[in-house]
C-alpha cells in the first residue's frame, strides 16, 4: 500500500470502490496494466477501495475518467461506484491514526503503531509499524493468519529455524519471525520501495542483524541454503507464477513449511493441490471471511 506525497496544503483522491470480493481481481489487473494505487479495506461493510492522489482537480478527474473505462471492462458497470474528492494534507496523514490501533494478532503478537503506549504482557512480541512507511499494518486476515502460524511453528522444536518472506511487503512477517527465535531470516520482495519499508521496519525493531532484505523477482530467486519456513502470502495467480521457486525453497530433511496465503477461499483447493503435487501435506487452515490460509508440510 503506497502513501500519497505531498508536503502542505490540498490534495484530491480518485476513489473506485466495489465489493469486498472483487479486491483480489482488481488488483491483479491493476498491477498487470501497470497501476499502482492505494487499496483501502472496510471488512465491516464488505467493500474494498482503489484511491490515487494528485495535487490538482484536473488530474484527479482525468485518471478517474481513465478508471471508469477500465473497470467498466472488468466489472460491468453497475459493480462499482466513483468518487473525486477533496483532502488536507494533515488530514489525509492523520487519518492513518483513527483506523489503526494496537492489537493482538496471536497468541504472542501483538501489532503497535508507533504513536500509541503499549504495555506488554509477560511473553508478548510487540512488533512497532508505521502505516506512513506503507505497504500496510500486518492487520488483513491473511496477514494475521501467517502471524498465528508463525507463533505456534516458533513454539515447536522445528529444526534449523530459518525463515523466508517470499512477498515481504512491509517485512511484517520477517521481523515476528525474528523476534520468536528463527535465525537466517530473508526478507525478498520485487518492489523497491517495498525491500525499503522493510529494512525501515526492521531496524525499528531492531531485528536488522537478523533479518536480510533484499529485491529479487521470486521466478529467478536461489539460496544456497534452504528454509524450514516459507511463508507466502500473495494472490493465487503468484502462487501458481512462483510455485515451484517456493517448494524447492522448503527444506526435505528434516521437512519444513510452507504457509500459504492471500488466497480466496474458492481458489484455495487449486493452489494446495498445486502444492500438494509439489511434496506438500496440508496440517492446518484458517477461514477468515473470504480468505482461507493454511500450513502445509513437506512430506
Amino acid at each position: 500500500m503506497k502513501k500519497a506525497t505531498g508536503k502542505s496544503g490540498v490534495l484530491y483522491v480518485a476513489r473506485i470502490g466495489t465489493g469486498l470480493a472483487n479486491g483480489q481481481l482488481l488488483e491483479e489487473r491493476l498491477g498487470w496494466a501497470g497501476l499502482d494505487l492505494v487499496q483501502v479495506q472496510n471488512l465491516d461493510a464488505r467493500r474494498v477501495y482503489f484511491d490515487e492522489y494528485f495535487r490538482s482537480r484536473a488530474d484527479a478527474d482525468r485518471k478517474m475518467r481513465e478508471l471508469k473505462l477500465l473497470f467498466r471492462q472488468w466489472l460491468g458497470a453497475k459493480s462499482f461506484s466513483t468518487q473525486v474528492r477533496r483532502v488536507a494534507v494533515r488530514d489525509w496523514s492523520e487519518s492513518w491514526k483513527k483506523s489503526f490501533h494496537t492489537a493482538r494478532v496471536s497468541r504472542r503478537i501483538v501489532i503497535k503503531p508507533s504513536w500509541e503506549k503499549y504495555r506488554p504482557h509477560a511473553g508478548d512480541c510487540v512488533i512497532e509499524l508505521d502505516p506512513g512507511m506503507s505497504f500496510g499494518t500486518g492487520l488483513h486476515a491473511t496477514t494475521r493468519a501467517c502471524l498465528g502460524f508463525i507463533d505456534q511453528l516458533a513454539g515447536r522444536n522445528v529444526p534449523h529455524r530459518s525463515f523466508l518472506d517470499a512477498g515481504c511487503g512491509s517485512g511484517v512477517l520477517a521481523i515476528a519471525a525474528a523476534k520468536l527465535g528463527f535465525t537466517g531470516v530473508v526478507a525478498v520482495d520485487n518492489d523497491p520501495q517495498a525491500v525499503k519499508a522493510a529494512t525501515e521496519n526492521c531496524r525499528r525493531n531492531g531485528v536488522s542483524g537478523i533479518v536480510k532484505c533484499m529485491q529479487a523477482d521470486l521466478l529467478n530467486f536461489r539460496t544456497k541454503s534452504k528454509f524450514s519456513v516459507v511463508a507466502a502470502n500473495m494472490f493465487e495467480s503468484e502462487h501458481e507464477r512462483f510455485g515451484r521457486t517456493l517448494s524447492s525453497a522448503v527444506t526435505a530433511d528434516p521437512p519444513g513449511y510452507l504457509l500459504v496465503a492471500g488466497v480466496l477461499f474458492k481458489q484455495y483447493s487449486c493452489v494446495t493441490r498445486m502444492y500438494e503435487r509439489m511434496g506438500f501435506r496440508k496440517i492446518q487452515s484458517v477461514v477468515q471471511r473470504e480468505w482461507i490460509s493454511g500450513m502445509m508440510q513437506k512430506s
